[in-house]
């Protein structure tokens, strides 16, 4: 599970929901759903950047750990 910040979502949901309104809009959207389009888009944006830097950080610490040697061998 991704421990992204509360405030963050996860991109697949954000992903979901902005299909969800296209599908519900028929393909051509209101002046309202095209600025919720945007504000979802803008959150989407923001959990994939959150869920990338998490997994750089993940590497790096798998790299750390891999190149110490483990006590008592």
């Amino acid at each position: 599970m991704s421990r992204t910040p509360a405030s963050v979502r996860p991109a697949a949901t954000v992903n979901a929901e902005i299909r969800a309104l296209w599908a519900q809009a028929g393909g051509q959207l209101s002046a309202v759903e095209a600025e919720q389009y945007q504000r979802l888009l803008l959150e989407w944006a923001a959990a994939v950047r959150e869920e990338r830097a998490e997994a750089a950080r993940f590497s790096r610490c798998r790299e750390i750990h891999r190149s110490r040697p483990l006590l008592g061998t």
